[in-house]
């Protein structure tokens, strides 16, 4: 018992000591160098979906497509840290926050805490005859200071090259730094669609698939692709969605073959 306490002991104290003659080797003689550590993200962003004010419902699929399109259009970086819309779509769900509806001041603070974000970006929308007014604001909670973005569609069919100018204008409001600017850029992602109605059908089906509609949801990704038959996330999407439907469908048969083999067996039992 001895012998080993003894050797815990001279372990732990090779331990110290060459902890120690590391540290003072490298304050020292500079032989040595502290390790690399990566720098933590010095902007934490959350992108509301955005409020339809116009009171027209054929545009509410417009409030989430919105926060997606920017989220991926700002682009990434290691110095941005972006909350995930299915994170915060959680949170909304616990603040009893539906995705329709407006949001005060209050809850984007909740919002922000429950997410650790800095940053907010929210906002709203309005039609006036063919004409798409969008008001972006930034709010950055670090600094209490809010910045208000307007932007003016002329036309339903230009909504994402619109989308596209407020995404760059938005980068420009989030940092003054040049080098995570152009690295947001670098790694910009634009919808991989330029049919607005083909756009809408796929954010339809994605609203349907989370609400667990997924047959409807199916038929959208569908619509979406025969509207743009080079909308490869669509495609994506609907690959995703048949390869599941296909598998539930297998167990179901599955399941009701063992369902009807058992009560074939229970009826001989009977006889």
């Amino acid at each position: 018992m001895s012998g080993r306490w003894l050797l815990r002991w001279r372990r732990r104290t090779a331990d110290r000591v060459g902890g120690r003659d590391f540290a003072d080797g490298a304050h020292f003689s500079g032989s040595h160098s502290a390790p690399a550590v990566a720098s933590a993200p010095s902007i934490s962003l959350a992108i509301m979906p955005f409020y339809n004010a116009s009171g027209d419902t054929t545009l509410n699929w417009l409030g989430a497509s919105l926060a997606e399109m920017l989220g991926s259009d700002i682009g990434a970086s290691s110095q941005v840290r972006m909350v995930s819309p299915d994170r915060l779509q959680q949170v909304l769900g616990d603040l009893h926050v539906s995705a329709n509806s407006q949001v005060d001041a209050a809850t984007l603070k909740r919002a922000a805490e429950f997410t650790n974000a800095q940053t907010v970006i929210f906002g709203q929308f309005i039609r006036a005859g063919s004409e798409i007014r969008i008001s972006t604001t930034v709010m950055d909670l670090a600094h209490d200071t809010r910045t208000v973005v307007t932007t003016d569609v002329p036309d339903e069919k230009d909504l994402l090259t619109s989308v596209d100018k407020l995404a760059g204008e938005l980068r420009e409001k989030l940092t003054t730094d040049p080098k995570v600017v152009n690295d947001l850029k670098a790694h910009a992602e634009r919808p991989s669609t330029t049919s607005v109605e083909a756009l809408k059908s796929y954010e339809d089906g994605v609203a349907l698939e989370k609400s667990g509609d997924n047959i409807k949801a199916l038929e959208d990704f569908r619509a979406a692709t025969t509207t743009d038959p080079d909308f490869a996330l669509a495609y994506s999407r609907l690959a995703k969605r048949t390869r599941t439907w296909d598998r539930m469908s297998w167990r179901s048969r599955r399941h009701a073959g063992r369902w009807n083999w058992a009560r074939v067996c229970r009826r001989r039992s009977v006889i």
